[in-house]
């Protein structure tokens, strides 16, 4: 898991999120592996579903009549 301390970020600001990447190696064969910054376009991590999602009822699908 994590640091139960937490991952000092400087001027004294202590933060329990898991750090992640903010760049790539691009493997195009053509330039050097330099990383390069992902920019707008970083991947999405999503976070776990919280404990409050279990209060919210699924639909109930009504049958379709097409006549």
């Amino acid at each position: 898991q994590g640091n139960p301390l937490g991952l000092d970020i400087g001027n004294g600001v202590k933060t329990f999120a898991e750090p992640r990447a903010n760049s790539y190696i691009p493997e195009d064969g053509e330039s050097l592996p330099i990383p390069k910054p992902f920019g707008a376009h970083a991947p999405f991590k999503p976070s776990e579903p919280s404990s409050n999602l279990r209060f919210v009822r699924k639909p109930v699908l009504k049958p379709l009549n097409l006549n």
